[in-house]
């Protein structure tokens, strides 16, 4: 009796647990996908396939580059800044090269004659890529003819 009452109480668990709905995994509702955290999880991809397909971007052209490049120039702080520097580097060039304004008193002096002052400034890569008349060894022989350690007496 005592067999027949436990396997009858297993039998009648067993028949509960089957009738009962299955608790499916994570079910996102569409409201749910307002969260981008959500929306790029496995699960919210594979029930929402159409989230995984990616619009194209717009073609851009280099109008849009000259307008931005233009809009950077005009904040200086974010022009000066090492990523924008490093994305842009007309920006770094365009710093040492600019043309001196007709209103300053002041003489400037071209920005290659100050190079020229350091011989390992002006063999650096980056000097001669923004100068490509120091590649040409005359400049630089020029130079090492002016090149002084201390004064002769």
């Amino acid at each position: 009796m005592k067999t027949t009452r436990t396997v009858f109480i297993g039998a009648i668990a067993a028949a509960a647990l089957t009738a009962l709905p299955m608790a499916r995994g994570q079910v996102f509702s569409l409201s749910d996908l307002s969260n981008r955290a959500i929306a790029a999880s496995p699960r919210a991809l594979e029930q929402f396939p159409w989230l995984a397909r990616r619009a194209t971007a717009p073609a851009r052209t280099a109008s849009h580059g000259e307008n931005l490049l233009a809009m950077i120039r005009k904040n200086k702080a974010l022009a000066a800044s090492p990523r924008v520097l490093e994305q842009f580097p007309v920006l770094a060039r365009a710093q040492l090269v600019q043309p001196a304004a007709a209103s300053q008193a002041v003489t400037l002096k071209s920005p290659l004659s100050e190079v020229l002052k350091n011989r390992a400034l002006a063999a650096s890569p980056r000097v001669l890529e923004q100068f490509p008349e120091l590649a040409r060894r005359g400049a630089l022989q020029a130079a090492e003819r002016h090149f002084e350690v201390a004064p002769l007496k």
